[in-house]
């Protein structure tokens, strides 16, 4: 099987399927490298701490990643 394949099933897992399908390759990709990057560091003997998006094995939605402010309520300004 080909590793980047099999490296995007693993990542899915922690992603609901709108959520993954939303996110860019280069995304995908950044994700798969933190996810690599946990496995070596836990491999080495290191305690790494988890990163955020493998936190919950539940497949959950992505945060909301709006940074301009657009999408807040006048309550929220």
């Amino acid at each position: 099987m080909n590793s980047k394949l099999s490296s995007n099933k693993n990542l899915k897992q922690y992603f609901t399927s709108d959520a993954w399908t939303a996110l860019s390759e280069y995304e995908k990709r950044r994700y798969e490298n933190v996810q690599k990057n946990y496995e070596i560091l836990k491999a080495s003997g290191i305690t790494p701490k988890i990163p955020e998006f493998m936190m919950n094995k539940f497949k959950r939605p992505m945060p909301n990643r709006n940074i301009s402010g657009a999408g807040k309520q006048k309550s929220e300004i």
